[in-house]
């Protein structure tokens, strides 16, 4: 009886008589079912594939990443056990008209001297322009510079090479980019010395910016594992003040020929 008065009610209204309806769907609605069912899992499938093949790409771009900013600090990726520095720093690079507020964290790995993790926090602070990072993994990371400075589409254009690096890292390093620079505090002498055991591309254009590890010594002697510096370079002189106490030296700039006699 209902059935009925609301199959006439839908007529009378120039409706559809959905009880009609139930009856006549089943035969079409299976094949459109089974069609959509199809096309999803193809649709599905393809998906997947399309981003497996993405996946490189991806993580390629989480590599360039490595130092996110967050809140705006610079954080650089942690090694296990590592102990973390977290530096305020006010540059006044004159030198090269670079003058910005830095909030860095730095992991020092257990292995890392306190001369070469200031080098590198040194070398970071100086070098610095947009795109500058510190490697992921710091010196766990052997195939990458252990500071990288990289253009807008992820190309590297600088490699910033810490310490006493071989022959071989520096031949690589000057293949990969097109500006290569050597902070370190080893002896000059020692570095050309290496530097001439095999041929290296472009040895003339890698420029060396050496400091006295004398210096350095003073400085790790009053940093903190959170600190505030003032870190100031002039006409090749460095200026370090923190706590009160400002510390200078003189940035030697030179390359990895041996001096004609």
């Amino acid at each position: 009886m209902c059935k009925m008065v609301l199959g006439q009610r839908a007529a009378s209204s120039g409706g559809v008589d959905r009880s009609k309806v139930v009856g006549k769907r089943t035969a079409h609605h299976d094949v459109v079912e089974r069609t959509t069912f199809a096309t999803f899992c193809h649709r599905r499938v393809v998906g997947w594939a399309s981003l497996r093949r993405a996946l490189p790409t991806i993580d390629r771009a989480r590599s360039r990443r490595s130092c996110p900013q967050r809140g705006g600090m610079r954080w650089e990726l942690m090694a296990r056990g590592a102990t973390i520095y977290h530096l305020l720093v006010t540059l006044s690079d004159v030198d090269r008209g670079v003058f910005e507020s830095l909030d860095l964290r730095i992991a020092r790995h257990p292995s890392e001297s306190a001369r070469y993790l200031l080098t590198r926090i040194l070398a970071y602070c100086l070098c610095y322009e947009p795109g500058i990072e510190f490697s992921k993994g710091g010196l766990s990371s052997t195939d990458e510079a252990p500071i990288a400075v990289r253009d807008d589409s992820g190309v590297l254009k600088h490699w910033i090479e810490i310490g006493s690096p071989s022959a071989d890292r520096l031949h690589k390093a000057a293949k990969a980019a097109s500006q290569v620079t050597l902070f370190t505090h080893a002896e000059l002498p020692l570095l050309r010395r290496e530097a001439a055991t095999r041929a290296i591309h472009r040895v003339e254009s890698i420029v060396v910016q050496r400091f006295e590890p004398s210096f350095l010594d003073k400085v790790e002697g009053g940093l903190e594992r959170k600190a505030s510096l003032e870190l100031v370079r002039n006409a090749g002189e460095l200026y370090v003040s923190s706590g009160g106490v400002t510390l200078e030296s003189t940035l030697v700039t030179s390359n990895l020929l041996e001096p004609v006699a």
